[in-house]
């Protein structure tokens, strides 16, 4: 009959061993690689969070080792008897100490109404300095104290006499610049990392599902055999995929419909015929 079964060329041709279609491991590999994206985002801001608070935590130690120094010499000449206004050789102190870190801007020495003493800079020595009034050596100012803004960084260290009464202050200052500097080398070499990183396991993911059967392949492909199986049986071709119909053509019927629609021509036109018997009979009688 003209709607058998299909032959061996019309059938498709069974899937490779450990299938699973490419839409399929196309999935899963993207799935992957937006797990690690993810994964290397959330590492790389701790990194950045965390090199963040490492970074501010040294710089405030090392500007904090300068000023205490200083005042280690300012105690060393209250102590030789020398007021802190008449020590001239703390020129000499933060000179040294502004060789030795040279990426700093400023060391001052100011007295407890905010007047410069002393300074890295010589040519502001006797004007007010560049501090907030919150930040003025008082009585009850902290001992210590540390401020990042936009331009710079700042420490400042409260100096006290021999005998408790306050004296003013060292401060040291920082340009953000310096900060901001090694910010971003840090940051580009994590950008760069977390790009190999994500590269690398994106290129790994593709390699393993390429390589490994997917988890279930074998019975899909099982489950494909058996409905062939059934198709062949029941005298059926199986459904092929296809382009979208013309709409100016008329659609086709499949086989089985076209069927039905012939016996059931066939069935309409018998009861007209015994309509019309009946018809006759009665009026023969």
């Amino acid at each position: 009959m003209s709607d058998a079964s299909p032959s061996s060329a019309t059938r498709p041709a069974p899937a490779a061993a450990g299938g699973g279609g490419p839409g399929l491991r196309g999935l899963l590999l993207a799935i992957a690689v937006a797990g690690l994206l993810v994964g290397t985002v959330a590492a790389v801001l701790g990194s950045l969070a965390a090199f963040e608070r490492t970074l501010m935590t040294t710089v405030q130690s090392r500007l904090s080792e300068v000023a205490t120094e200083v005042a280690r010499n300012i105690e060393n000449g209250l102590q030789a008897g020398v007021v802190l206004e008449q020590q001239r050789r703390l020129l000499a102190v933060l000179a040294d100490e502004r060789t030795q870190a040279p990426d700093l801007s400023a060391i001052r020495v100011n007295d407890e109404r905010g007047r410069i003493l002393f300074s890295t800079n010589e040519a502001e020595i006797g004007e007010a300095a560049p501090l907030a009034a919150a930040e003025m050596p008082n009585g009850d100012a902290p001992a210590q104290w540390f401020r990042a803004d936009g331009a710079r960084i700042s420490l400042g260290l409260r100096l006290t006499g021999l005998f408790g009464e306050p004296l003013g202050s060292v401060t040291v200052t920082l340009p953000a610049d310096t900060v901001d500097d090694q910010r971003a080398r840090y940051a580009i070499s994590l950008a760069l990392g977390a790009v190999a990183i994500v590269a690398a396991g994106a290129l790994l993911a593709a390699l393993l599902l390429a390589l490994l059967p997917l988890p279930g392949a074998a019975r899909l492909e099982g489950l494909r055999r058996r409905l062939d199986t059934l198709y062949e049986r029941a005298g059926l071709a199986r459904p092929q995929p296809s382009a979208a119909p013309d709409p100016a053509q008329p659609a086709a019927l499949p086989d089985s419909l076209a069927r039905f629609e012939a016996w059931l021509d066939r069935r309409v036109g018998s009861l007209g015929e015994r309509e019309a018997e009946v018809r006759r009979l009665d009026e023969t009688a």
